[in-house]
């Protein structure tokens, strides 16, 4: 059975690059606030410290989050990056310390937000109801918890039926099982769900393991090189890609 014949009752949204991106210093003030964050917590324990050697460890975050991700599939939770960076100034925390200061710099993320993109709640406002909504984001340093008040914050959150963050599920794109998750979390079979996301290593390859049905966001990229289903620039684009396979089926 082709994909013409199989009625579309899901779609999935990639985050970053898809229905959210930073403009502008966002990415540099949330880093800078971040490390504010974790001064603070480390002063407040009365702890020791050199701020300039903070500074360097919190520069160097990113770049330990971008090798889990690239080469282990997975992102930090909040226990985790607490940890991470305790033992980089040279302290152990206990476990609840430890999230504790994992979340308070991950909550930088809602503090200094990403900007939701043009058309986005005019195209969620058309497919609720309709569809099963969920979103399918890889984290970073800036967790679910924070993405979840940004969300709720532009008033996009209750469009969705489910959201699925990597440092909740301990695994990220392209790894099937977290698209097969999310589909099992909204009761829908991939084969009956699309995803739409901007990253061909990640969404598209991801997306059609796991069976479901892909559209690339483009973003402006000209160089034609996609497994995905369809590609769009414009997110309102969708709509239209979406009514055409509902024709067909």
């Amino acid at each position: 059975m082709g994909y013409d014949a199989m009625p579309i009752r899901a779609i999935t949204f990639d985050f970053w690059g898809t229905l959210y991106d930073d403009v502008g210093d966002m990415s540099e003030r949330r880093e800078r606030l971040r490390y504010r964050h974790a001064l603070t917590f480390f002063q407040m324990l009365g702890a020791d410290i050199d701020p300039a050697r903070l500074k360097q460890v919190m520069d160097e975050a990113p770049n330990h989050a971008m090798h889990l991700w690239r080469h282990e599939c997975r992102t930090m939770g909040k226990r985790e990056l607490g940890e991470y960076v305790a033992e980089q100034m040279g302290y152990r925390l206990e476990a609840n310390s430890a999230e504790a200061l994992g979340e308070a710099m991950a909550m930088a993320g809602a503090q200094v937000p990403p900007a939701l993109r043009v058309g986005a709640s005019g195209v969620l406002d058309r497919f609720h109801g309709r569809y099963r909504l969920a979103v399918i984001c890889d984290t970073g340093l800036t967790l679910g918890c924070a993405l979840r008040e940004v969300m709720k914050s532009d008033q996009v959150i209750d469009y969705f039926d489910h959201l699925t963050f990597s440092d909740e599920t301990c695994t990220t794109k392209p790894m099937p099982r977290q698209f097969l998750y999310t589909c099992h979390s909204l009761g829908v079979p991939p084969e009956h769900t699309i995803h739409v996301g901007d990253l061909e290593e990640t969404d598209i390859v991801g997306a059609r393991e796991a069976g479901l049905r892909c559209v690339r966001v483009m973003n402006g990229q000209t160089d034609g090189k996609t497994a995905a289903d369809a590609t769009i620039n414009l997110l309102e684009e969708l709509v239209d890609v979406i009514e055409d396979w509902e024709d067909g089926a």
